[in-house]
């Protein structure tokens, strides 16, 4: 996964803390030092940052971005809750 950021970005710094929480390895790219990606990226009609890229496929989506990343933690409490049902 690759996360297509640059430096004054508030949108860019709250995906980031979603991937500090997951834990999951991403590879940062801030186009303010790679002008030359920003181009890349304009040229696939993508405009706006953050962009997350996965297996080809680009997302620009704020929310889809944190259901990459935080959806593990939904389904993890969501198991806890059917765990504490059980014992009830």
């Amino acid at each position: 996964m690759k996360l297509y950021t640059q430096n004054v970005c508030p949108k860019c710094m709250l995906a980031k803390m979603w991937i500090q929480q997951s834990g999951k390895e991403v590879e940062f790219i801030n186009l303010d030092e790679q002008e030359e990606l920003r181009e890349v990226l304009r040229s696939k009609g993508l405009s706006s940052l953050p962009v997350l890229e996965v297996d080809g496929e680009f997302i620009t989506d704020q929310n889809e971005i944190q259901k990459v990343f935080l959806g593990w933690l939904f389904i993890q409490v969501e198991q806890a809750m059917l765990d504490i049902l059980s014992v009830n």
